[in-house]
């Protein structure tokens, strides 16, 4: 599927289901981190819902490193960030996630088809990015 019509698609279904939320009028303190992640991600795709805002109100909840915040804002993942955060830089839009449970922990593969990007991740924390 075209990832702009899949970033149009999600956007519009979101729209209709997000009360209270920065795309519909309401703040950044309303809005879930993943709506915030959403947000900053679709403003590199073209599309600026608040990126700025949405930005400001995840460094202000502290779930993320300065690091790991530079990387949401351009969209890149980094060895070492947090699995949340390497999924944030993303948008949650990842195609597949592949998880192997081991005796020495959880391992996961997140598949993003569209832009080829491949994230690795054990005991949440990024291990490993192929593109």
């Amino acid at each position: 599927m075209n990832r702009a019509f899949l970033i149009m698609s999600s956007a519009i279904a979101l729209a209709g289901c997000m009360e209270e939320t920065v795309m519909t009028g309401g703040t950044p303190q309303t809005a879930t981190t993943e709506e915030l992640c959403k947000i900053v991600h679709w403003k590199g795709n073209g599309f600026d819902y608040g990126a700025d805002a949405a930005l400001t109100e995840l460094t202000r909840r502290g779930e993320f490193t300065l690091r790991e915040l530079d990387g949401i804002r351009n969209g890149l993942p980094r060895i070492g960030d947090s699995e949340k955060a390497a999924l944030c830089g993303q948008g949650f839009f990842y195609d597949d996630v592949n998880t192997t449970t081991t005796a020495s922990g959880t391992r996961k593969q997140y598949v993003f088809r569209d832009i080829g990007l491949f994230v690795y991740t054990e005991q949440g924390v990024v291990s490993a990015i192929q593109t």
